[in-house]
């Protein structure tokens, strides 16, 4: 199975969902409230750079289940699949 980090995961169902960064970016700033410009957004996703909740937030966005993975490909025990 092949390992993608997160951004990438993010940008794969990005595109299957017929979706774009910017409006991403739009529904993570009205949920938060906080400035988040489709630049930023997606210098992150190519840098990876995100906080668990902002994972779980934009798996949430994106209708995506989120769960934890160690780097083995195991689940981590202390992080339950959420849905």
């Amino acid at each position: 199975m092949i390992n993608l980090t997160f951004g990438e995961q993010v940008k794969i169902v990005l595109s299957r969902k017929d979706m774009t960064i910017k409006e991403l970016a739009e529904e993570i700033e009205a949920r938060t409230g906080k400035k988040m410009s489709r630049q930023n957004l997606t210098q992150r996703l190519g840098r990876d750079n995100f906080q668990e909740q902002d994972m779980r937030m934009i798996a949430d966005i994106l209708g995506c289940p989120f769960q934890l993975r160690r780097s083995t490909g195991k689940q981590c025990p202390s992080h339950p699949v959420y849905r």
